[in-house]
């Protein structure tokens, strides 16, 4: 199927963050993460009112410590981002 084509924020080596779209409420962004080599979808970052934060949210998946990293680095540069506004 392949990655659809929306607004690349960034892309490493293994992962490619996707802007999709704004949340329901249009206060926080919807990010899909894609794998580079398989253009596989492997999850969404969204905001999770519960904990007042941006998660990462998947179905089945595997990562190593190295895209954890990357998909955490992400998600704090998203944090800092709704900080400033």
């Amino acid at each position: 199927m392949g990655m659809p084509d929306y607004e690349v924020l960034e892309e490493t080596e293994h992962l490619r963050f996707e802007y999709t779209g704004d949340s329901k409420s249009g206060k926080t962004k919807l990010i899909d993460v894609w794998s580079v080599k398989s253009q596989s979808f492997l999850g969404v970052i969204k905001w999770y009112g519960h904990w007042r934060k941006y998660v990462f949210d998947t179905e089945k998946a595997i990562y190593d410590t190295g895209c954890m990293r990357t998909i955490s680095d992400f998600i704090d540069k998203l944090m800092e981002e709704r900080k400033e506004k």
